[in-house]
């Protein structure tokens, strides 16, 4: 068990040194609220960047059987596994890199991104999600983009940010 933990941490960090991200997985107790601010409606695509484990895109599929839901991640052992842990919940993981992804066609984009990768993207969000999109952002805000709603840190959990571009 401990060889586990200590070799999960090692890929993880190599993941990391190698241009990748670490993992870094959303609470449990903000789906409500992501599925919330999602608010999709039969025939739309929802896109979890920076899937990781595929815990959101797994969770927005199970309530969503009528959408499209991707999870998406740059690095092949969060997506393999993502595959594994969320079979059979209707959402497609795959390999891809957040900068040079098309997000033309998506509806509903969530993000659990830090900072300086926020502020990398946010050009590209503006310019490629399509009108009426929304993008809900866990723990940091987009830094130019004023969210039309927002809920607060709590002791549990961080901010929820949501954008309709």
């Amino acid at each position: 068990m401990i060889l586990a933990g200590v070799l999960w941490w090692g890929i993880n960090n190599l993941l990391g040194i190698m241009g990748g991200v670490q993992l870094v997985t959303t609470p449990a107790s903000v789906l409500p609220d992501i599925l919330r601010f999602a608010a999709l409606r039969p025939g739309e695509h929802f896109v979890e960047l920076g899937a990781g484990l595929g815990s959101v895109a797994g969770a927005v599929a199970r309530e969503n059987s009528k959408c499209t839901i991707f999870g998406i991640d740059v690095a092949p052992l969060w997506i393999w596994l993502a595959r594994w842990r969320q079979a059979g919940s209707g959402a497609q993981y795959f390999v891809a890199n957040a900068y040079t992804y098309s997000y033309k066609t998506i509806d509903v984009l969530y993000c659990y991104l830090r900072p300086p990768m926020l502020a990398r993207l946010e050009d590209t969000f503006v310019r490629e999600l399509k009108p009426g999109s929304r993008l809900i952002s866990y723990g940091f805000p987009l830094p130019s983009k004023k969210p039309i709603a927002q809920i607060e840190r709590s002791v549990h959990r961080g901010p929820l940010y949501l954008y309709v571009f």
